[in-house]
């Protein structure tokens, strides 16, 4: 595949009264089926960078050098796991063709690596098997990067695996717990779909999504991740709850509720920050965050103070505890892109004004 970490240097040039001009690398423009009378977007994604992009819809070809990727694996040296990985890394590139051939006589593990990659790819589909290895194609289309739509599919899940394994702590119960851990598989393969999304749209261009102005993939990459973080810590608190062998209390349940609905809703109101870009609410969300904590370490002091409590059952509540406030600090993770936005508006505003200023003082001439 072509690597399209390159970088030019041009100078901005005059044209008109109301323009400036950039020389675009010929050889860029040849490479990417553009020709003279083309249109092309240019959008302001941050205050210093300038992004150009163009429909690649109705331009894109498809040809084996950027469209099919081949996997090879001999059977007995490389895990299933490395192969799996290196699938994955060709489905989130952005390939549409991914080969996967077992270069030794025969492959024992075909059958089960196929249906890996099938479930864990988004969109794909098996084309063609053999005993040597298997062809998987990617059905989606030019990807429209719709950040608020992706962001609340992924939310869905990670909320819903969060409030899972809470309720699985307070009823102790070992079903929920194994819910919990069922749906990691779903976040997995929706992080990976939404990643070959971003690198699409970084090699390929912005689809017309109305609140891309307000977001970097920076910002987006930040909130996504807090996400499956938390994820994780869902799976850690289900964990806990199947290894547990006595009971929790009523006095410890009752007190692990209060800080784990806690979490819960600042995970839910950051969530709501982020989507409505509101700096007010994701402030008040951090000096929640410092609220929990203090709540937190007073539970905690608790648990050490009681001597009938079991090392075991303090073990695990130290646990569920930690996983408890690294939900919180994700939540603050994802207000953080709220918080950081606003001060790049207002630092915007701010030279805007002085700009204003400096243009309204007389010249050198008036005096």
């Amino acid at each position: 595949m072509e690597s399209f970490h390159q970088r030019e240097r041009r100078r901005i040039q005059i044209s008109g009264k109301s323009s400036f001009v950039v020389a675009l690398p010929k050889k860029w423009v040849s490479g990417m089926d553009l020709q003279h009378g083309d249109e092309v977007t240019i959008t302001r994604p941050s205050t210093n960078s300038l992004l150009i992009t163009f429909d690649i819809r109705p331009l894109r070809k498809l040809n084996d050098q950027y469209d099919r990727a081949v996997v090879e694996y001999q059977d007995n040296e490389d895990s299933q796991d490395t192969i799996l990985r290196k699938i994955e890394a060709c489905y989130v590139s952005g390939y549409t063709i991914i080969e996967v051939i077992c270069t030794s006589s025969t492959s024992h593990r075909l059958d089960n690596l196929k249906e890996k990659a099938r479930r864990n790819l988004i969109g794909t589909e098996i084309v063609g098997y053999s005993s040597s290895g298997f062809t998987i194609q990617v059905l989606l289309g030019s990807p429209e990067l719709r950040l608020n739509d992706d962001l609340k599919r992924v939310y869905s899940v990670c909320a819903s695996m969060f409030k899972e394994a809470i309720r699985s702590v307070k009823r102790q119960d070992k079903n929920a717990a194994n819910l919990t851990i069922s749906q990691s598989s779903d976040v997995y393969s929706l992080n990976l779909y939404v990643m070959r999304k971003l690198n699409m749209f970084i090699k390929g261009g912005i689809s017309g999504d109305p609140h891309h102005e307000q977001w970097d993939l920076l910002s987006f990459i930040v909130v996504i991740k807090a996400l499956q973080n938390l994820s994780n810590e869902s799976i850690r608190i289900a964990r806990t709850v199947l290894g547990l062998q006595t009971p929790f209390g009523a006095d410890f349940i009752m007190g692990l509720s209060m800080l784990s609905d806690l979490a819960s809703r600042l995970i839910d109101e950051s969530f709501v920050a982020v989507l409505k870009i509101d700096h007010s609410g994701a402030a008040e969300i951090a000096k929640e965050v410092a609220t929990f904590n203090e709540k937190e370490e007073e539970f905690q002091s608790l648990i050490w103070k009681d001597k009938e409590v079991l090392a075991e059952s303090r073990r695990a509540a130290v646990s569920l505890i930690d996983s408890l406030r690294a939900a919180t600090r994700y939540a603050l993770d994802i207000c953080s892109v709220v918080l950081d936005f606003n001060i790049e508006k207002f630092s915007m505003q701010a030279r805007s004004v002085e700009t204003r200023g400096n243009n309204m003082l007389p010249n050198s001439s008036t005096f």
